[in-house]
C-alpha cells in the first residue's frame, strides 16, 4: 500500500511539474527505414516483453495485444513523454529509455558502444529533470512485466516530428539533450535507442527504424 501511494504521489508530482498537456492517444507502429519508410515491422505489444525486459513488437491484427499510449508534453512542444494506457503492471506505466547502470553519474550515452532499451518504467527519473535519473523499470529483471528494479532512465524521451514520428533523445547528467536513433533487433526482439547504428553489436539482422504514432 505504501509503495502504491508513493508511486501515485510521485506520478502526480511529475505530471503537474514536468508535463501537463495531453496531446492524444496512439499505438506505436515501427517501420524499417532501409526500405524507404514503408516496411512495416510490427506494433509495440503489451502482451509480453523481450528477455531483456524491454518492449517488443507484434504483427498480430488484434488491437487488444497492442500497447496504447498517451503522448504528453510540456505545453510548449518537446520534450514528450509516453504514458501507457493499458499497462499489465501499473507500477511501470510509462515508457523510458533505460541504461544498464544504476548510477546515472556513470552513464554516458554518447560514448561508443552505448545503447538504451525502450522499456516500461515508473515514469519518474529522480534526477534533475529533465536529465536522466534513477527509475523503476523491467530492464534486466527477467523479461516479466511484474519483475522490476531500479536503473538509470530518461523519461522525457522522444522528439515528435510533424509527421507523428518519434525520435529518441537523451540528456546525460550535466549535458543537454541530444538525438539518438532507433534500432530493431528481430533476433532478440530488442527495440533500442543508440547514439549511432554501429554502437549496437547484436544480431546482424538489426535495422534502423522509426516509430510512428497511429491515432487510436
Amino acid at each position: 500500500m505504501l509503495r502504491s501511494s508513493l508511486f501515485l504521489v510521485l506520478s502526480m508530482l511529475f505530471a503537474t511539474t514536468a508535463a501537463q498537456c495531453l496531446q492524444s492517444t496512439f499505438y506505436m507502429d515501427v517501420f524499417d527505414i532501409s526500405s524507404g519508410g514503408f516496411g512495416f515491422l510490427g506494433t509495440v505489444t503489451r502482451s509480453n516483453l523481450n528477455s531483456n525486459g524491454g518492449l517488443t513488437l507484434t504483427t498480430s491484427q488484434d488491437p487488444s495485444t497492442w500497447l496504447k499510449v498517451e503522448l504528453w508534453d510540456t505545453c510548449n512542444g518537446d520534450p514528450n513523454f509516453l504514458k501507457i494506457v493499458n499497462p499489465p503492471n501499473p507500477a511501470v506505466g510509462y515508457i523510458s529509455l533505460v541504461d544498464g547502470v544504476s548510477d546515472c553519474s556513470l552513464s554516458n550515452m554518447g560514448a561508443v558502444g552505448k545503447w538504451a532499451v525502450v522499456a516500461p518504467s515508473d515514469g519518474y527519473p529522480h534526477g534533475a529533470w529533465p536529465k536522466a535519473g534513477s527509475t523503476l523499470t523491467t530492464v534486466h529483471q527477467g523479461g516479466s512485466w511484474s519483475s522490476t528494479g531500479t536503473l538509470c532512465g530518461e523519461c522525457m524521451t522522444f522528439r515528435r516530428t510533424a509527421f507523428n514520428e518519434l525520435y529518441p533523445t537523451w540528456s546525460n547528467v550535466g549535458t543537454g539533450p541530444f538525438d539518438m536513433i532507433t534500432l530493431w533487433d528481430p533476433t532478440n526482439g530488442n527495440l533500442l535507442a543508440v547514439p549511432s547504428a554501429g554502437d549496437y553489436q547484436g544480431s546482424p539482422l538489426t535495422v534502423q527504424v522509426y516509430v510512428a504514432l497511429t491515432p487510436v
